[in-house]
Formats: C-alpha cells, structure tokens, sequence
C-alpha cells in the first residue's frame, strides 16, 4: 500500500508502521516530483542570474561613481539630491541678486533721465531786463534732483547797489539750501567796452528758486549774467 501521509508541498511519501512502500509507485513518484521541482528551481535560478547580470552591468560598478559616498546607490542618491538642493539655492539666491542688480539699474537709469524741460521765470531787483535777449531754461529728472539751468540773462543796471537775480523752476526739489560756487558768471559793458568777467555764486532754495547776488554797477550799466549748461547734483552735500 502507498504511505499514509504526505508532505505539504510536493506531496511525496510519508510512511507509518503499518505502510507497506510500493517501490515502483511511491519511490518513483517522489523521485519524479523531486527531480521536476529541482530543474524548475534551477530554471528559475538562472533566469535570476542572468538579470541580476544585466542589472549590475547597466547598474555600473559603485566604484565608478563621482560621488564622495560609494557605499550604495541610495547614499549616492541622497548625495546627488542634496548637492541638487544647494545649488538650487544658489541659483535662487542669484536669481535674487541678479533681479535687486536690475532693479537698481532700473532707478539709475531712471534717475538720470533728464527730459523735465522748460523755461524758466526771470525776475530780478536792481535792473532792467532786456527780454528781448534773456532766455533761461531748465532740465531735470522726475524728482527735480538733478538737471542742469542754462541761459543768458542781460539787464541795464538802475541802482549802484547790486540787486538779486530770481529764476524760478518750480520743478526743483530741494530739502536744503546750498549755494554753487562759479556756478554762473557777469561780465559789464560800460561805454562799449567791457569792464570785467567774474564767477558768482547760484543759491539753490527749497522753494524752488536759483537767485543770484548781482555786483555793484554803475546806473546805466549793461551787465550780463551767463549759466552754462552744467549738470548739478541739487542737494547739500555740506561743502
């Protein structure tokens, strides 16, 4: 009689006391399950080895890689997203730098584009002007902090005490008066012939005026007062 009992998996032959084997059923029958079951695992086994071979050549030897850490592909991994992660931030933080350095230019070009043109209001005590002649204009940038004034200015001379030249540019913004040193220039005319060449001083107020101390002349004089076309930083530096 066949074995009493079986093993879980294959089912091969378990006997007891009272079994009688039958050699040509029992041993053979294990034997064939045996013998399939083993050429199936190697079946298997080298179907593993031959991926486990294409894996680690597409894989690539550990040694090989540029990274610091060799131990493993996920330390290698971790390496590589950390060294992602920093230069992320690099490029964040130069993208900031780049932007600020835009912005920056943006206002200096700003800043310098001087277009606010216009002529300026010529008053003066101490003379006559000849408005037929005079002509004093102004250019600024938006803020009214930095332009140039510019013109002629003639006038016959009626006190022997000097008198203040008055232009007005409503657009200039000044916190605090300051003066410019040879900021414009005089020359006289008397009998013909001119008498000197002189540098005055501009005065730049905060409420939008440039006056001009003017020199003591002779009533009947012809005096003229000259800007030149300088570009001025209107603000008080304290000098």
């Amino acid at each position: 009689m066949s074995s009493t009992n079986k093993t879980t998996n294959y089912e091969l032959s378990q006997f007891i006391g009272a079994d009688k084997p039958a050699w040509l059923s029992d041993y053979n029958t294990d034997m064939s399950k045996i013998d399939a079951g083993i050429h199936s695992a190697q079946g298997t086994a080298t179907g593993a080895d031959g991926k486990a071979d294409a894996n680690a050549a597409n894989i690539g030897n550990l040694t090989n890689l540029n990274t610091t850490d060799k131990t493993s592909l996920v330390a290698a991994i971790n390496e590589a997203n950390t060294a992602a992660g920093t230069a992320q931030g690099t490029a964040t933080t130069a993208a900031g730098t780049a932007t600020s350095a835009k912005t920056k230019a943006d206002n200096i070009e700003t800043y310098l584009d001087i277009t606010n043109s216009n002529d300026a209001t010529v008053s003066m005590t101490g003379g006559n002007i000849d408005t037929g002649v005079t002509k004093v204009r102004y250019a600024l940038n938006a803020a009214g902090t930095l332009g140039k004034i510019y013109g002629y200015v003639r006038y016959t001379s009626n006190v022997t005490t000097g008198g203040t030249l008055t232009i007005s540019v409503p657009a200039l913004a000044v916190t605090s008066a300051f003066e410019i040193y040879g900021g414009t220039y005089v020359t006289s005319k008397e009998d013909g012939v001119y008498k000197y060449v002189s540098p005055l001083a501009m005065s730049v107020n905060t409420n939008g005026t440039v006056t001009v101390t003017l020199p003591q002349i002779r009533v009947g004089g012809l005096v003229e007062i000259w800007f030149p076309p300088c570009l001025y930083f209107f603000k008080n530096f304290g000098d």
